[in-house]
């Protein structure tokens, strides 16, 4: 059965993308591998030659309109029904060869664990898996390598590895009621109700969070602030269903927004 390794792009060439640069330098058996590049840029990629001249098996999708990232999963396992694993990658993840090796590995011994996820580090912070609290996503202060039992679990999608029984048994898909932040939280929480287990493989991988980018116009940061504020309220009524909780966490996000204004000497949104 044929493995689907997905990376969406947006606005990065196939040449200047991480992820493309460690897929093809990471020595896998391309042969069982189906690469899908899914691009929500508004210009097409015209040249493969990348891709070509290493002999990959690999589709193109183009979406201009830059779809959300739920749809482009939920449209990929859709047409891939038969495939066995599902691999999810952004464009900025870096790797090596050992990162397939302790996937395959670990894939191959835990025949029962459905959802593998690597450690993922930004800046030499950890930041997945992690850990949703009361109110909000937590990081852990420690690393959970091995067999976990899912709980609040919770991890980022660019480096999961997923079984399409996940999707055709548990009916466990991503939410399209979230389109960017959130998608992957969500899908741990719902992937714990049908699931008593995950597996964190022994392997560190690098990976750029946009949400922690501070050189960015302030407009398309308090744009970022404002859809993980909704979608940590959409997750709470979802899974918490606690009037205590969604008030922590709208008062949390609200009070880092303000402070995100005051420091910025942004006082036009803070009056509106």
């Amino acid at each position: 059965m044929t493995d689907v390794f997905l990376v969406v792009l947006y606005k990065e060439s196939l040449k200047t993308s991480k992820t493309i640069s460690s897929f093809l330098n990471s020595k896998v058996n391309f042969s069982n591998i189906k690469l899908i590049i899914w691009d929500n840029s508004p210009y097409k990629i015209l040249d493969f030659d990348l891709l070509n001249k290493n002999q990959i098996q690999f589709e193109y999708e183009w979406t201009p309109e830059n779809i959300p990232l739920s749809t482009i999963y939920n449209t990929v396992i859709e047409t891939n029904k038969d495939s066995r694993l599902l691999f999810l990658f952004d464009q900025d993840s870096e790797f090596t060869e050992l990162y397939f090796k302790y996937m395959y590995d670990s894939v191959r011994n835990e025949p029962n664990v459905k959802l593998f996820i690597p450690s993922v580090f930004h800046n030499n912070k950890l930041v997945s898996p992690g850990r949703f609290g009361f109110y909000k996503g937590m990081y852990l202060k420690h690393n959970c390598k091995g067999k976990n039992k899912t709980g609040n679990i919770i991890a980022i999608a660019s480096g999961m590895c997923i079984r399409f029984t996940t999707f055709s048994e548990d009916q466990v898909l991503f939410d399209e009621n979230l389109s960017f932040y959130g998608i992957d939280t969500k899908f741990c929480l719902d992937y714990a109700k049908k699931n008593k287990h995950l597996y964190v493989i022994n392997y560190s991988l690098k990976h750029d969070l946009s949400i922690f980018q501070e050189k960015e116009d302030i407009n398309i940061k308090l744009k970022r602030m404002k859809d993980y504020q909704r979608s940590t309220r959409y997750i709470i009524k979802n899974h918490k269903n606690n009037i205590f909780s969604l008030i922590l966490s709208e008062l949390s996000w609200t009070i880092k927004i303000i402070l995100y204004c005051m420091k910025n000497k942004y006082k036009k949104y803070l009056f509106n």
